[in-house]
């Protein structure tokens, strides 16, 4: 069998096998559908390698596994390359990680071509895949979807979850076009573009609060009582600690607290955090980076918490929290998307200081050529910040 053979029987097969119509495969691996009809009708007699890579990100499979079938026995033998272990799990030879890597190349070249291509020709529409952490997408993701839509009614959003190390890898293996996540100041290979800060912020209902500093020290001691028409991310930049400092830019409209809402509060040290050592926790695992930043505050009170509960759920957790079950360390915005207004009036907001924020950035790849597509879609997120930032 003919390798343009092998390779239609093969795509056939894996459209059977998932239930998918050609005109799918086409839209879920960014291909005009006359480039798979060409292959399955024999006009292409070469299929590129670059386009079954597209195929097989489309089908969710990688070439290793396209090319273990039965239709390509022989494939090696055209190639005069052993590219397979043929053992469980398949491993790739020397001369496969070279085909490999030829292919992420061409796939790389292919994309930034379609992309000019389709920004000289002004058309507006494609795929966009977004890559986000579960927790950050319900805090954000529908105020940008929302205006980005708005702009380019005729552009898909894909969204794809996960944690931040996962995300950067995504990136480099193509499987997204942008990510926001919390990444270091330099990648290589990534560009970088700040897009807000995020703080997280200790929470407890207020009656629990009461019980945990009726035996510390007086409360004024320990706090700053902030205005309460601050309700977005607290600064401490300046050095004088009895100053609130400015408010900056949130992801969030918080409603201005009423008068029965308890006053936000500002711990005078992250060391007071000590007070909470009798406090129970509702705590995000250390994958997380409010589960990362929630251990190391504890760790400088010098205490073990009484953990009651430890979920990568946040909903769940503050769910918990409004009930009164536990203290939760979580990203602000978020706690202020997820609560109702009814359990927020019951709700006591503790921020930790400069140390509990961090800066969120896009990340894309550097490209021979950059899609306007990500462009416009980090310009609309930022008019989404602007629309819903608080003011002072």
């Amino acid at each position: 069998m003919k390798t343009n053979e092998a390779v239609r029987d093969r795509i056939l097969r894996l459209c059977q096998e998932h239930d998918m119509t050609i005109n799918r495969l086409a839209t879920v691996s960014a291909l005009p559908p006359s480039s798979i009809k060409n292959i399955l009708y024999g006009k292409s007699r070469n299929p590129k390698l670059l386009t079954i890579k597209l195929i097989c990100d489309g089908l969710g499979i990688t070439l290793g596994q396209f090319f273990t079938a039965p239709e390509f026995d022989n494939l090696e033998q055209e190639l005069d390359c052993k590219l397979f272990v043929r053992h469980v799990p398949l491993e790739l030879t020397y001369a496969g990680e070279i085909f490999r890597q030829y292919a992420a190349d061409f796939q790389k070249k292919y994309r930034a071509m379609q992309h000019e291509f389709a920004d000289l020709n002004k058309n507006e529409q494609g795929i966009l895949r977004i890559g986000i952490s579960f927790t950050r997408c319900h805090a954000i993701m529908p105020a940008i979807i929302t205006e980005y839509q708005n702009r380019f009614p005729n552009m898909e959003i894909q969204v794809i979850e996960n944690g931040n190390t996962g995300l950067q890898k995504d990136l480099m293996e193509h499987r997204i076009d942008l990510a926001i996540a919390k990444f270091p100041d330099f990648l290589p290979g990534i560009s970088l573009t700040d897009f807000y800060e995020e703080e997280v912020v200790l929470l407890l209902a207020d009656s629990l609060f009461r019980k945990v500093v009726s035996n510390a020290a007086p409360a004024d001691a320990l706090f700053l009582y902030l205005p309460k028409n601050i309700c977005g991310s607290v600064s401490d930049s300046t050095s004088d600690t009895n100053a609130a400092g400015a408010v900056s830019s949130s992801f969030q409209d918080f409603p201005a607290p009423t008068d029965s809402q308890p006053e936000p509060l500002m711990l005078r040290s992250p060391e007071d955090f000590s007070i909470f050592e009798h406090c129970p926790f509702l705590l995000n695992y250390a994958t997380d980076i409010a589960g990362q930043l929630g251990h190391h505050f504890i760790s400088m009170g010098n205490f073990k918490p009484i953990v009651k509960t430890q979920s990568d759920n946040m909903g769940m957790l503050l769910e918990l929290c409004a009930a009164g079950k536990g203290a939760c360390i979580s990203p602000l915005n978020l706690a202020m998307s997820s609560l109702s207004p009814e359990q927020r009036q019951k709700m006591r907001i503790i921020h930790i200081g400069q140390s509990a924020k961090y800066k969120i950035r896009f990340g894309c790849l550097e490209q021979p050529y950059q899609w306007k597509a990500i462009q416009n879609f980090m310009d609309a997120a930022n008019a989404a910040l602007a629309q819903t930032a608080p003011t002072t």
